[in-house]
């Protein structure tokens, strides 16, 4: 059971990663911004798009779901939401 709802939270992580690199891209497109707004852009979907990676290969592991190993990257996801809702506030 508890299996089932750490694996159902790491989707519903995943899908609000992705959610956050759509929504910066939007935001982005027709602004013109900064070269320094564009590199701290890039650090910030490199840095989704690392926890999304991760998030899929505790989803798709075929041994049980390590929770330590899912607390660190819901962890990690959190804060990469954070970090891109204050981009999008910035820009």
């Amino acid at each position: 059971m508890a299996t089932k709802k750490v694996s159902q939270r790491l989707q519903d992580m995943l899908k609000v990663c992705n959610a956050m690199k759509s929504h910066i891209e939007c935001e982005v497109i027709g602004k013109n911004i900064k070269k320094a707004e564009t590199s701290e852009m890039m650090k910030i979907q490199s840095g989704l798009n690392d926890v999304c990676c991760e998030l899929k290969k505790q989803m798709l592991s075929k041994t049980t779901v390590n929770m330590e190993k899912a607390k660190t990257s819901l962890l990690a996801g959190a804060k990469a939401i954070r970090e891109g809702k204050a981009f999008v506030r910035k820009i």
